[in-house]
């Protein structure tokens, strides 16, 4: 929760300084890295698991800020709503998918398997043609 404030407060101001494409991808990447750390965290003190938790959290919502930005900006008025929702929904499919084969592999090594998959298709992406398209986006 306190994650969201944070990037309430800097979100804005990263807005204004960088272009949501460079936030997203930045953010992408360090996140499947951040979420391939829960192995080892899995056998440190609670202090640590804590810690790795707010980091998630505030990847989490600083994902949120320039995909928001950049979806919203791009999407005409008369689609917005429902495009918006299709978003969420595809967003839901994913964390039931996510727990039903967590059910099998376990939530920590399903966690580090999605943030490694995470990863790969964000250096992926980085290769694809309109991505240098997303980085001369500014703010809308």
């Amino acid at each position: 929760m306190i994650e969201a404030v944070i990037v309430s407060i800097l979100g804005s101001y990263l807005l204004g300084k960088l272009k949501p494409g460079y936030i997203l991808i930045s953010t992408t990447i360090f996140m499947g890295i951040w979420m391939m750390v829960i192995i080892p965290v899995e056998f440190l003190e609670a202090l640590f698991v804590y810690l790795w938790i707010f980091g998630i959290g505030l990847m989490n919502a600083f994902l949120n800020v320039p995909i928001s930005s950049l979806f919203l900006g791009f999407t005409p008025n008369a689609y917005r709503g429902r495009a918006m929702s299709i978003l969420q929904m595809f967003f839901n499919l994913g964390l039931i998918i996510a727990g039903m084969f967590s059910k099998y592999i376990g939530v920590i090594w399903m966690t580090a398997i999605f943030g490694l998959v995470l990863l790969a298709i964000s250096l992926l992406s980085m290769r694809m043609k309109g991505f240098s398209a997303l980085l001369t986006i500014t703010k809308k």
